[in-house]
């Protein structure tokens, strides 16, 4: 089971992926689960014979995760790309960006959160904070957009990029994940 102790006590995504939550006492992880809020126990499962396998995101193998994840695909990335454009010129930018700076501890932009979709931090398991967002948004995608054809480069990487990241998300170190039920929402 991951080791949040960079993190610190408290209620983390169940390493098991049995529950929501799973507390961690800060030396390691408690029977306290938790799933919509509702609080129980549960013993937590003990590991596969011969080692326990690297836990799976979206059917890629990655070494310190958390849970199993389902990557947005290329399409839907592009469709939350363009109806942030399209939201950006509707509401002349104030709008969008009022919205966004709102959603951003959430770990979406206005376009992600309509298509449920969500920034995730690969190094921490968990969902992509407003200073992630930021540094993502800001940095990866306003700054850099100067470069010439950089929107074009920056989008292309997720053709061919196994984890399906743009450059901003490698900036960030997040990937977009699809989200219908709010299971990886951060507990506020």
């Amino acid at each position: 089971m991951s080791d949040p102790s960079t993190q610190g006590a408290g209620w983390h995504p169940d390493p098991s992926g049995a529950h929501q939550l799973r507390y961690w006492d800060g030396a390691s992880w408690s029977d306290h689960v938790s799933d919509d809020g509702q609080q129980s126990t549960d013993p937590i499962p003990p590991p596969p014979p011969g080692g326990a396998p690297a836990p799976q995101y979206g059917g890629l193998t990655q070494p310190g995760y958390v849970g199993d994840w389902d990557l947005s695909s290329r399409g839907k990335r592009l469709g939350a790309y363009f109806l942030d454009v399209l939201l950006i010129i509707v509401t002349l930018f104030i709008g969008w960006l009022i919205w966004s700076i709102v959603i951003w501890k959430y770990g979406q932009s206005p376009g992600k959160a309509i298509l449920k979709m969500r920034c995730m931090k690969l190094d921490t398991g968990t969902c992509a904070n407003r200073g992630t967002m930021a540094l993502r948004e800001i940095v990866g995608k306003v700054v850099l957009g100067i470069i010439p054809f950089y929107w074009l480069v920056d989008n292309g990487f997720i053709l061919f990029d196994e984890q399906l990241q743009a450059i901003h998300d490698k900036i960030a170190n997040t990937v977009v994940i699809d989200d219908f039920d709010d299971r990886y929402a951060p507990a506020l």
